[in-house]
């Protein structure tokens, strides 16, 4: 069981968090840019999701790196292609249980993080290099 004493919604207004389109919210927190370059080197935002939500499947061209801070565990789920195998990691802290604090999702993979029945999650997004909007995909249920 995981006690938090901040509910989701005064986390989302103690960081400042706004909500992004394919479920969750967010907070860019760093960028570093490349002189002469439309794409920096990193950028790094907070995420958080709400308890027993969950995203819709999506991808970019870079990886991404997730970090557990704070709140529940949360399932990341990946497939590279949606018709084939998934695979599920558990982001969190309880290592004697299977639990990972950190997990990487390589460049086009697809994507879906499942929040936790007991509370929010909030993590860490690092993207390297740079996130940008235009090379976000959302796929749409058919």
């Amino acid at each position: 069981m995981v006690t938090v004493a901040m509910s989701a919604m005064e986390v989302i207004r103690e960081l400042t968090l706004t909500k992004l389109p394919e479920g969750g919210y967010f907070r860019r927190t760093y960028a570093k840019e490349n002189p002469g370059e439309k794409r920096g080197h990193i950028s790094m935002i907070y995420y958080l999701l709400e308890q027993s939500k969950a995203t819709a499947w999506h991808r970019i061209d870079v990886d991404q790196i997730f970090i557990f801070n704070s709140g529940a565990s949360f399932t990341l789920r990946m497939a590279a292609d949606l018709s084939g195998n998934i695979i599920d990691t558990v982001v969190g802290p309880d290592l004697t249980n299977g639990q990972r604090p950190q997990v990487l999702v390589p460049g086009g993979m697809w994507q879906k993080i499942i929040g936790s029945d007991e509370n929010w999650s909030l993590m860490t997004c690092v993207v390297t290099p740079e996130f940008l909007f235009e090379t976000f995909e959302m796929h749409t249920e058919e």
